[in-house]
């Protein structure tokens, strides 16, 4: 092979077969022999270094079964999609919203890492199990982190319940934090954390020691109230919920009673009649109270169950009146001008 021709297979920068790579070498020692200058010389063996190393060597490589392979890069998953009553992420996770006031916004989507803010209402997740990725849910003061599981999460006030259907999940809050699996439910912050320190009783305290007493009993009863509802017994637990609303009416937990109260007898027992005046009962109690906008749009659902057209639309009236700019305006002035 001739230099002329040395130097054409350079510039294609072809790969070559083992035997095109022998005859290379040969072609090279007899030009090396026949040229004595050591510049011309040089040129030719830099040429085959870069036809072996290109061509030869890369030929090899490509062929044995053995050569790495290289990894593609991780593809960020794309935005969620959302109809109205479900939200899809690109990875299969989903949310579905339980009811009318529901209210989900993703906040962070990335391949490592999602995050959602339950704004109100009700819903049923379920988080396709990734290695790596980490899904959490938060409302205001509580914060549930999973892999992969199915759970639903409804807010109630400043408080959440947590029930899980598959899998654990992880729950933190101010000041402590507890595992779910799967058949377990719980309130959070539990009641416990929910006693003020400055009610501890000291000696000869009497007027305290009876506020505390009163707290213990309200506590106790919501304790019994949820663990009922866990127990799928909701008649104990709409006992209990109405013995708070009847004997401790002043009790800043009271409308956070009688709004449970209206969930267990609005999805649990189905009297939407009953559930109505119960979500009343928790806005009269604390009207500017964070339940009240919830139980206006609960009372506007329950009356509509119940074919009361007239009270519904009564209800979502009062909505647009007291927030003409709120989450459930749209919706609430639907049922307002139905016919």
């Amino acid at each position: 092979m001739d230099e002329r021709s040395l130097k054409a297979l350079a510039r294609l920068g072809a790969p070559v077969s083992d035997e095109r790579g022998r005859a290379i070498e040969r072609a090279l020692v007899r030009s090396y022999r026949q040229r004595s200058r050591r510049r011309r010389t040089w040129t030719l063996v830099g040429v085959a270094g870069l036809l072996l190393a290109s061509g030869w060597t890369a030929a090899r490589l490509l062929e044995s079964p053995s050569a790495p392979l290289a990894q593609a890069p991780a593809v960020l998953p794309g935005p969620p999609t959302d109809d109205g009553r479900r939200i899809r992420f690109a990875d299969g996770s989903e949310i579905t919203l339980l009811q009318p006031d529901s209210t989900v916004r993703p906040r962070e989507v990335r391949d490592d890492r999602t995050v959602v803010e339950l704004l109100g209402g009700s819903a049923r997740f379920a988080v396709t199990s990734r290695p790596g990725r980490v899904f959490r849910v938060e409302t205001d003061d509580v914060v549930v982190t999973v892999l992969g599981t199915r759970f639903t999460i409804e807010r109630l006030g400043p408080r959440a319940r947590v029930e899980v259907t598959e899998g654990s999940v992880e729950v933190a809050w101010s000041d402590g934090h507890a595992r779910l699996r799967a058949g377990q439910a719980g309130l959070f912050p539990p009641v416990e954390a929910l006693v003020d320190p400055a009610s501890v009783v000291e000696a000869g305290e009497r007027p305290r020691a009876r506020r505390a007493e009163r707290r213990d009993e309200v506590g106790a009863l919501l304790a019994s109230a949820d663990s009922a509802r866990l127990a799928r017994r909701p008649l104990e637990a709409v006992g209990a919920l109405r013995r708070v609303i009847a004997e401790h009416p002043r009790d800043e937990r009271t409308p956070l009673a009688a709004f449970t109260l209206g969930n267990v007898l609005l999805h649990e027992l189905e009297r939407p009649e009953a559930a109505a005046e119960s979500f009343a009962r928790a806005r009269a109690l604390a009207p500017r109270g964070p339940l009240a906008e919830s139980a206006l749009v609960r009372t506007a659902e329950a009356h509509l169950r119940s074919g009361d057209r007239t009270a519904a639309a009564a209800a979502a009236a009062d909505y647009l009146r007291e927030y003409p700019r709120g989450g459930k305006a749209r919706q609430m002035r639907r049922v307002a001008e139905a016919p």
